[in-house]
């Protein structure tokens, strides 16, 4: 019986002729045309891995009209739509040192150059096949009956260019880590320079990124693993909680690799946690660049280029009057429109309702953003949320400075960059908490020591840097009852009362407000500032 026999093959290409030239040569070998399925385009590709596993998939580099393989099987990897024992082979005719790094960030198992004869990849293509089968063998003996077992099976590959690698993750998952290591330092002694990039990612994987970023930066210099090394780099950095030096070695693989556009949306999150607007547009900008042409994306990519416009929004959300402000919301407003035309929408709405917090906030609409966010408190609601769109609930509880939900300190997430994503917001938000709550004494302090015009001063620098919140509305309410800084323009005082007296009208729960209330009403009656026209530009 044939290699090819029962296995399932998916050929991607956008050349009727070349689909037909391949199948020909698989039925040949012993295939059967039912477990052939051709795509020429990415829709059916992604329908066809939705609806079956594949042992095999062929993907061509090109496939018209702007988009490319390299995206798409981009997106099947981070859709889990490609099974753990499926061999994937790239078919191009491009050799560009740019595809080929782009393409080996999702590990393919090989390139297929055109032309190319089928008696001499098919050895290829079965051994990776039996490598990968073997592995996934391995781990079940040693998750049904242990480690004795597993190591028995393993004794079957002894001679195996793979048994040493598969011997080290077998100690790996046994806990054996003294015997895993010195396994893998032997590998390096012998000067392979893949094991030193072998041995930096398990050292990753073993929470040892300090160990692991010093072993990667030698190959940084070489060209042929430097794409791999910056990642490790990258992730050692995003571990350690240096969020800085991650984006840029992540930019740094852009040049290498422009097109990945689940590293982009990480470097947008990362932006977005350091709060550096400048980082954010440019993560946009590359977004919208490398997924313009990604219609088997047209929902998700429309989603992230909302979140994209609100990143700017909130950049100018001190002035909601703006002409710039104004075609913002106008233009997410628009986008959002066409999200709701899609059928997808209707199961997805959820978003769109984080996303109009986010709007809110931007239009000082704190009651309304709040309401929305009151909805995901429960565990249950939040996990159901999107990963990028739970971001966005932390983003939100920072923006509003109220404590974040118990639980989502304590989630788990499976995908390593997600992981480190959520745990690095997470932290920033406590931070940030934390920089506003030593603020609020500081104006605690000058307030009760008389220097009620330097608590002022503090207060709106405050606002500037952190936005408005109950407390700080209070303490501002009570310093204009005190000082009014003569250094500020009457329109940009009268701007912060109103925030500060919004926020306090939105939250009538709490305790006090009638004093500062009163607060409010001596002020109106008595300052100057409040009765200065606030300019609209045009």
């Amino acid at each position: 019986m044939s290699f090819l026999a029962d296995k399932r093959v998916l050929v991607v290409d956008d050349s009727s002729l070349i689909l037909s030239a391949i199948k020909l040569m698989l039925l040949k070998k012993g295939a059967q045309s039912s477990n052939i399925i051709l795509a020429k385009d990415a829709k059916t590709t992604i329908n066809a891995c939705q609806t079956r596993a594949f042992d095999f998939i062929l993907f061509d580099y090109n496939l018209g009209q702007g988009a490319d393989g390299l995206q798409l099987l981009a997106y099947l990897t981070m859709a889990q739509l490609i099974a753990k024992h499926c061999v994937i082979y790239i078919v191009t005719a491009e050799q560009t040192r740019q595809v080929v790094h782009g393409f080996s960030e999702w590990n393919p198992d090989g390139y297929l150059v055109k032309p190319f004869n089928i008696n001499h990849i098919l050895p290829r293509m079965v051994a990776c096949y039996k490598k990968k089968q073997a592995l996934i063998e391995l781990e079940a003996h040693f998750l049904k009956t242990g480690m004795t077992a597993a190591s028995n099976y393993l004794q079957r590959l002894h001679d195996k260019p793979y048994y040493i690698d598969y011997k080290i993750q077998l100690l790996t998952w046994d806990g054996q880590i003294t015997a895993a290591k010195a396994l893998l330092s032997t590998r390096m002694a012998e000067g392979d320079v893949t094991a030193v990039l072998n041995y930096a990612n398990w050292l990753l994987a073993q929470n040892a990124p300090v160990d692991a970023f010093s072993l990667a930066q030698p190959l940084l210099s070489d060209n042929r693993l430097r794409l791999s090394a910056l990642e490790v780099c990258a992730y050692s950095c995003l571990t350690q909680g240096k969020l800085q030096h991650a984006y840029d070695y992540l930019s740094q693989m852009n040049e290498i690799s422009p097109a990945n556009p689940q590293r982009l949306l990480i470097q947008f999150n990362l932006a977005t946690i350091l709060n550096n607007y400048e980082q954010m547009q440019q993560s946009v900008i590359r977004y919208q660049k490398a997924t313009r042409h990604l219609s088997w994306l047209n929902i998700d990519c429309q989603f992230n280029l909302l979140r994209c416009l609100l990143v700017q929004l909130e950049a100018l959300a001190k002035n909601t009057a703006d002409a710039a402000f104004t075609r913002l919301e106008r233009d997410y407003l628009q986008q959002r429109l066409l999200i709701l035309q899609n059928p997808r929408a209707a199961h997805i709405q959820s978003i769109l309702h984080v996303l109009d917090a986010r709007l809110a906030l931007c239009k000082n609409e704190r009651q309304q953003a709040v309401q929305i966010i009151a909805r995901y408190t429960e565990y249950e609601r939040y996990i159901e949320l999107p990963f990028y769109c739970q971001l966005d609930i932390v983003h939100l509880y920072r923006r509003l400075m109220r404590p974040l939900p118990s639980f989502i300190a304590q989630l788990a997430k499976p995908e390593q960059s997600q992981a480190l994503l959520l745990q690095n917001s997470l932290r920033y938000t406590t931070m940030y908490q934390q920089q506003l709550n030593a603020q609020l004494r500081s104006i605690k302090t000058l307030d009760s020591k008389g220097l009620h015009m330097q608590a002022v001063h503090l207060c709106l620098n405050t606002v500037d840097k952190y936005g408005i919140n109950i407390s700080l509305a209070k303490a501002l309410i009570r310093g204009f009852s005190k000082a009014i800084p003569l250094d500020i323009a009457p329109v940009k005082l009268k701007h912060y009362y109103q925030l500060a007296k919004h926020c306090l009208t939105t939250n009538t729960a709490q305790q006090n407000n009638e004093l500062y209330f009163k607060y409010c009403r001596y002020i109106e009656s008595t300052v100057a500032f409040l009765h200065t026209d606030i300019e609209v530009a045009v």
